[in-house]
């Protein structure tokens, strides 16, 4: 059985399919989205920020700095602490013109079908790092629940 080959946009090289699915999933992204209390346009909440922001007077990496088109700015970095960083300037600098929303990280759902019986709540956290070292997650990071149902 050959692995499926996936095409990049533009190139003549070709990735194996889990190579493409591997590079983008393991990278996370801490995003800002600042919007303006005056209602100003998107083009000058980011002349504002340029002007009243330095990111590199706080030691903030900027990833992306994105304008969206209901008049509000998403600004991207590396780290969960840059990120608070970067929210705290600007709401210092900026308060009175601007306001953050700082995005949340969500925990996936995921569904397991066909589990043995013998596994719990109590012991399906422990089943599932046992079996899954790869994942390189930690006591405490996965909230299990189990719904019986009937298949017919």
């Amino acid at each position: 059985m050959y692995a499926r080959e996936a095409a990049r946009p533009g190139g003549s090289e070709r990735k194996l399919y889990l190579e493409v699915l591997g590079n983008g999933g393991n990278t996370k992204r801490f995003k800002i989205t600042v919007a303006s209390k005056e209602n100003q346009t998107s083009e000058s909440i980011k002349e504002l920020l340029k002007s009243l922001v330095n990111p590199i007077e706080i030691k903030v990496g900027i990833n992306a700095f994105k304008l969206l088109r209901n008049g509000r700015v998403l600004l991207e970095t590396n780290s969960k602490e840059e990120m608070e960083t970067l929210g705290k300037d600007i709401n210092a600098k900026c308060g009175d013109k601007l306001k953050t929303h700082i995005h949340k990280l969500r925990n996936p759902r995921l569904v397991i079908i066909n589990i043995p019986e013998d596994i719990t709540t109590d012991n399906l956290e422990g089943t599932l790092l046992a079996q899954n070292p790869g994942l390189k997650l930690a006591k405490g990071d996965i909230n299990a629940k189990i719904i019986y149902k009937k298949t017919y």
